[in-house]
């Protein structure tokens, strides 16, 4: 491989002093001749620190930081790292054997901007876990086109694993940084980001990455109530990103309406409207309230959707 594309390894890790040696292991044995290993600790009050400085000796750097959350380690990894690919893995996770050849290939093969695989899940002493236990990210979807994408995080799930993402550098930096607000969801938000980007992302069946399950990577045990208020947050952000064309595609598929006639806040509330979560719902019904204000948004919506101000305060209604 003469002309493999350099490489940056991004390993973030906060207190995993039980797993860290197997991360960065998993990275310094792969089979690629252009790699950089870089590991940020966020500020580690164990030994991680301690045990990754030992593979400096193997060429890995280590950069530990103040504790700032799995965003801020990321962004200052993406910033040391000198490759045109870069990988992210957790201090928990294993990357398998193969795992960058595999998505260097993938990356050429499918003329992607972001690529990853499904995760085989493994438990703390590494054993395999059932894929059931995480079912959304082994369910066949359509990913044929950006906005397909969009549709299946956006209204089901995120099923992208982000310990088993390369990217190309050029994307991190049209994308910008990892918002260093949110805790559980801030590679929700960067892929919804990129899709809504129109970046090519492109999913593989053929895992590259054991993902570690634990009490401190379960949302739905820990952290359950930041990750619901973090995916109101995620949702009504990037809202305020899609351009009409993208809106209209997204909802009716192409070519269904001209979208010089539709604004991208006419589409917008009906993009959160189609939600089957009630909080989602509501984001929509506050887009429509906000229209009412002004005469010319009242003509487009009743021109276009026939909703009138009656309308909406039916729609309030019913959805108590």
């Amino acid at each position: 491989m003469s002309d493999a594309p350099r490489v940056s390894a991004i390993i973030i890790t906060y207190n995993h002093e039980d797993f860290i040696d197997e991360a960065i292991d998993s990275m310094v044995r792969q089979d690629y001749p252009n790699l950089e290993v870089i590991v940020v600790d966020d500020g580690s009050t164990d030994a991680t620190r301690q045990k990754a400085l030992r593979y400096e000796k193997h060429g890995v750097t280590v950069h530990t930081k103040q504790n700032g959350g799995p965003s801020s380690a990321l962004n200052l990894g993406c910033q040391l790292a000198t490759g045109d690919v870069l990988t992210i893995q957790s201090g928990d996770d294993i990357s398998l054997d193969g795992r960058i050849r595999a998505q260097i290939e993938h990356l050429r093969r499918a003329q992607a901007d972001i690529v990853w695989s499904a995760p085989k899940l493994i438990d703390n002493a590494g054993a395999a876990l059932r894929s059931s236990l995480l079912p959304f990210f082994f369910k066949d979807r359509d990913l044929s086109t950006p906005e397909a994408i969009f549709d299946e995080l956006f209204y089901r799930d995120n099923f992208i694993c982000a310990p088993a993402v390369a990217m190309k550098r050029a994307s991190w930096l049209k994308l910008g940084p990892f918002h260093e607000g949110l805790f559980q969801l801030q590679d929700y938000d960067y892929w919804l980001r990129a899709a809504a980007y129109r970046l090519k992302l492109s999913g593989n069946a053929e895992p590259c990455v054991a993902y570690r399950l634990h009490g401190s990577n379960l949302s739905d045990q820990a952290n359950q109530t930041r990750t619901n208020r973090e995916y109101n947050y995620v949702l009504r952000a990037i809202g305020g990103q899609l351009d009409a064309t993208f809106l209209n595609t997204v909802l009716y598929g192409c070519g269904f309406a001209s979208t010089g006639e539709r604004p991208s806040r006419i589409l917008l509330p009906h993009l959160f409207l189609r939600h089957s979560s009630p909080d989602i719902r509501q984001i929509g019904f506050d887009f429509l309230l906000n229209l009412m204000k002004d005469e010319n948004d009242r003509c487009l919506l009743r021109q276009h959707f026939s909703i009138t101000p009656r309308t909406v305060s039916d729609l309030l209604l019913r959805s108590l």
